[in-house]
């Protein structure tokens, strides 16, 4: 799925993202290596979001831990 969303994504430069259910953050890292502006990640796993916290730990990423049905 990786290449596809690149795609639609297209250039990074100055674009803030909001990744639901973003997994271990890897793509969040790489999208912020790139140019974007800002990486928001949710995800409902509190064990993935902090393996998520420790990929984005050197980046402006940031992760929070709930549930996409009761985010707000």
């Amino acid at each position: 799925e990786k290449p596809v969303v690149m795609d639609l994504i297209g250039l990074m430069t100055d674009k803030r993202i909001l990744d639901l259910g973003c997994g271990d953050a890897v793509i969040g890292r790489e999208l912020l290596h790139q140019g974007a502006a800002s990486y928001v990640g949710v995800e409902g796993s509190h064990k993935m979001a902090a393996v998520a916290r420790q990929t984005l730990a050197d980046t402006s990423g940031q992760i929070i831990a709930q549930r996409i049905e009761d985010w707000t």
